[in-house]
């Protein structure tokens, strides 16, 4: 069965499917790198918790440098052609490397291939460079917004051709 991991190929890092042993550690990175938005929620952004209810309904990959996860992201599927992602972490040391943008590409080209035909993705308005970043992609937003504890997520897709 094919897997994400499958269409990752970047330089010297590894992807894999995430394990129990792994999970404190991606909690720990998550909300290292998620912690501008603490003051907004008044709390970290994951907890082990939040994070095997993401493992259990969705694919949850981690990304490995030297067996140090150094990012990670979620794919959810669902029966429509659209699939949603989030998550999309790396660690600020790896953060002008390209590794988020070639994370996504494999993404749609993981998708693509078990013949979904959207991507979906939401950013936090407190975060308003990551629009341009996937504006970048080819993402646009397409006119949902929710409420997530004070924070406004801002929905966008793109359309796989």
């Amino acid at each position: 069965m094919p897997s994400l991991c499958n269409y990752f190929s970047y330089r010297d890092i590894k992807c894999s499917r995430i394990t129990n042993d792994e999970i404190e550690e991606v909690v720990a990175l998550i909300n290292k790198e998620y912690s501008y938005q603490d003051a907004y929620r008044r709390s970290p952004r994951t907890n082990h918790k939040n994070l095997e209810e993401h493992i259990s309904e969705s694919e949850f990959y981690v990304f490995k440098h030297n067996n140090r996860i150094i990012g990670c992201v979620y794919i959810e599927m669902n029966s429509t052609q659209k699939v949603y992602f989030g998550l999309l972490t790396i660690d600020k040391q790896y953060g002008s490397m390209g590794i988020g943008k070639e994370i996504t590409k494999s993404v749609e080209r993981y998708v693509k291939s078990i013949g979904k035909t959207e991507l979906l993705l939401a950013y936090m308005h407190i975060a308003p460079w990551l629009k341009s970043y996937y504006e970048k992609l080819g993402f646009k937003e397409n006119g949902d917004e929710w409420n997530w504890d004070g924070i406004r997520l801002i929905h966008m897709h793109k359309t796989l051709s």
